[in-house]
């Protein structure tokens, strides 16, 4: 669109060349301010070449997104110091670069990087570079960070994790430089820039530098003939890897011949000399390590180990169970011999002296004694095992003294009886 007078016609392009996501061909975004005389209106028009049915379009002023309008040209006063943009709804990637009204100085941040990938332990620099009119005064600036698109970003002054960790390269003039050092995995996220003079605020819509941290991996991948390609690899390709010297670890060990300063390794599982256990490492980062990769027909992983580890303890709990088990039945069945108590029923004549004997050795404290009463006129007793009497029967050793008293007794009312006088006269 231009519009003409008779005093001037100005016409501002600027492209911006992506590829749209609902879009089979390279689209390009379009501003144009056009302004008639200086203090009157500008219109501002957003153009693009893909194919959008009732496109729903925003508009953005100093970075920040305003809610209305949503149509395809926005007017302006001439001589606003504001920057614009524009993008289509549910295509936000295909925004536009900002531009001032009338070409002047106006506010405005650009990131030289949008996105950025970084190595664990690692220091990292956000480049940045912002800008406002020669009239105003810078009242203050910040980074924030932005986990979530639907969430409002947090000043990085205001975290304790980022402590000691941050550093302001910047100035107050043009550059907006951040440093952030011993990267964590934590800190992969969205890091904007905010400044502000005495009447503006430039906002948080526009996207910031995107950050993202990874840690390394060893890869293995198939080689020709029967060789393996080991590949030092991250999650995302490292933005600034120009001057990286990587370095290899074999069972712990440091590698130091020629062929261990790239990310990879040419190896051969087969060959005894290059099987083991293979990690990797970035030189200046000594606590930055990957998690090691066995290789070799003869290397067990850690889940194998384990595995292997939990059926042998299985099995000796089973071995041992079943042997505790067979001991306990065999030693059950040794006792009930050893305590049954054998008593032989004699039925002697009246003129003997035989007894029924008892083994009272192993008796055990279920067993119990019968009372025997024998024939008043038999001389039938019952004869017990004095080695191993139980306290129960102590009366019965009392018993067998009383009874040697006795026949002590006798033997010494007949002591005087001896040999008859040979003359009694």
């Amino acid at each position: 669109m231009v519009f003409r007078t008779t005093q001037s016609v100005l016409v501002f392009v600027l492209w911006s060349v992506t590829m749209a996501k609902d879009c089979g061909q390279k689209t390009q975004v379009v501003v144009s301010p056009i302004v008639s005389k200086k203090g009157e209106y500008v219109t501002l028009t957003c153009v693009t070449n893909c194919t959008l049915t009732n496109a729903t379009y925003i508009w953005y002023r100093n970075g920040q997104r305003l809610d209305e309008p949503t149509s395809r040209q926005l007017s302006v006063i001439s001589y606003y110091t504001s920057s614009f943009s524009c993008s289509v709804k549910d295509h936000e990637d295909l925004q536009s670069p900002t531009m001032c009204v009338l070409g002047r100085q106006c506010f405005n941040v650009t990131y030289t990087r949008q996105s950025i990938c970084a190595l664990k332990g690692s220091v990292v620099d956000l480049p940045c570079k912002y800008q406002y009119p020669n009239n105003k005064k810078l009242s203050w600036s910040n980074w924030y960070i932005q986990e979530k698109h639907d969430e409002a970003p947090t000043n990085l002054g205001s975290l304790p994790e980022y402590s000691g960790r941050v550093k302001y390269l910047g100035d107050n003039v043009s550059n907006c430089t951040l440093r952030i050092t011993d990267l964590r995995e934590t800190d992969s996220a969205e890091y904007k820039f905010r400044f502000k003079t005495r009447n503006t605020e430039w906002g948080y819509s526009f996207p910031g530098t995107t950050l993202t941290v990874t840690d390394l991996q060893v890869k293995v991948t198939p080689g020709k003939r029967k060789t393996k390609t080991l590949t030092c690899s991250t999650s995302c390709p490292l933005t600034d890897n120009s001057n990286l010297t990587y370095v290899w670890y074999k069972n712990g060990q440091h590698l130091t011949h020629q062929k261990t300063v790239t990310s990879y390794l040419i190896l051969d599982p087969d060959s005894t000399e290059d099987r083991g256990r293979y990690s990797c490492g970035v030189k200046g980062l000594t606590n930055v390590l990957s998690p090691e990769l066995s290789l070799g027909e003869q290397s067990v992983t850690t889940g194998t180990v384990v595995g292997i580890t939990l059926v042998v303890v299985i099995l000796i709990l089973l071995l041992s169970g079943f042997i505790w088990f067979r001991k306990k039945a065999s030693k059950s069945t040794s006792v009930g011999q050893d305590k049954a108590v054998i008593v032989q029923s004699v039925h002697p004549d009246s003129n003997s002296n035989t007894y029924a004997t008892l083994n009272m050795r192993n008796l055990s404290t279920d067993d119990t004694l019968a009372s025997v009463h024998p024939d008043s006129n038999s001389n039938t007793y019952a004869t017990l095992n004095m080695r191993n009497l139980s306290p129960d029967y102590e009366t019965l050793a009392s018993v067998r003294n009383s009874q040697n008293d006795e026949d002590r007794q006798k033997i010494s009312d007949y002591e005087n009886c001896g040999e008859p006088p040979r003359n009694l006269d």
